[in-house]
């Protein structure tokens, strides 16, 4: 006796759905996250760059202060102006750092005198930056 397949009380036969993605929808997802992190490194590494900058920025700028401290402090120490260090250089971070400071008499008693400091240093490959500070400093 030969069983018919719908005597067996058997559900139809149906295709079975695949589930999960196909090659092409995963392709197209990596394109969109690979594009989105090009993105994302690209404006990471603008605020690494800027960072850099500000960095070295500010530490001139503070130099410049301190500088003016120390010509201070060593004017009224000592009574000759022409012992005082004018000029020199620092390395930060592999770039050289150049200083200097002109004096200027504004008495007839050499008692008040105005600095003036300036500090360059390379900023990229072509590029070079450069702060200046202004002040007076008396016996």
């Amino acid at each position: 006796m030969y069983l018919n397949y719908r005597q067996l009380n058997y559900p139809p036969l149906e295709k079975k759905r695949l589930t999960g993605f196909t090659f092409v929808e995963a392709m197209v997802t990596l394109a969109v996250l690979s594009s989105a992190l090009l993105f994302i490194n690209e404006a990471y590494l603008r605020f690494v760059t800027a960072s850099n900058y500000f960095f070295r920025r500010n530490y001139a700028h503070n130099f410049l202060y301190n500088k003016i401290w120390e010509l201070e402090n060593q004017f009224r120490q000592n009574e000759d102006i022409n012992t005082l260090e004018k000029s020199g250089s620092f390395t930060l971070e592999s770039r050289e750092f150049q200083w200097s400071a002109t004096l200027i008499p504004l008495d007839d008693h050499n008692e008040l005198y105005e600095v003036l400091l300036e500090i360059n240093w390379p900023e990229g490959a072509n590029r070079n930056l450069s702060l200046s500070l202004s002040s007076f400093i008396h016996k």
